[in-house]
């Protein structure tokens, strides 16, 4: 349920074993990546104009990942403290905007879900390893209706909503939104 950036190079990679063949294919090109001697691999598909939804398929010898419902289009950063995590059911016409949010096919939302609170009290070893490692956030694309909107920063969901119906393309939105940070 990812968007991808239009007109920009789309790089794919990952790790398997050294010295893998890895296929590659999107939008009905296909792309072949070896990985090096440490097990990482990467392809670059070239720009593209908007459009989807598409499926990327990844394929070493016997296993194969599939990405389905991507879109490409144009993508924002959400990001701020807490006027920008402030959720859509919590907005005066949250709950009308919320029953619609299904209405916006070409919206997806990105929610970076924190593991741990900003708050005032100290972080143990682990939390701090995990945050050292950039391992703070989780979160999945998921296509706009009521259960992803309504969670969703108010500010953001509002403007790409507007965006999407203005532009008529794919509008992903990445929320990065922690209270007193």
């Amino acid at each position: 349920n990812m968007v991808l950036q239009r007109q920009q190079p789309i790089p794919v990679y990952g790790r398997a074993n050294s010295g893998d063949r890895i296929d590659v294919s999107f939008n009905n090109k296909s792309l072949i990546a070896t990985t090096d001697e440490y097990g990482h691999w990467k392809v670059v598909f070239p720009a593209m104009q908007h459009g989807g939804p598409y499926q990327l398929t990844i394929k070493q010898k016997d296993s194969q990942i599939k990405l389905k419902n991507i879109l490409i289009g144009d993508v924002w950063l959400c990001s701020g403290q807490s006027n920008m995590a402030f959720p859509l059911k919590g907005s005066e016409h949250g709950a009308a905007e919320i029953a619609n949010a299904g209405n916006y096919p070409s919206l997806r939302l990105l929610k970076l879900k924190s593991f741990r609170e900003t708050n005032a009290t100290a972080w143990d070893s682990l939390n701090l390893v995990k945050t050292n490692q950039l391992d703070f956030f989780s979160g999945n694309w998921e296509q706009s209706d009521k259960s992803s909107a309504s969670d969703f920063s108010a500010i953001g969901y509002h403007f790409g909503k507007n965006i999407s119906e203005k532009e008529n393309i794919p509008i992903g939105l990445i929320e990065l939104g922690v209270g007193g940070s």
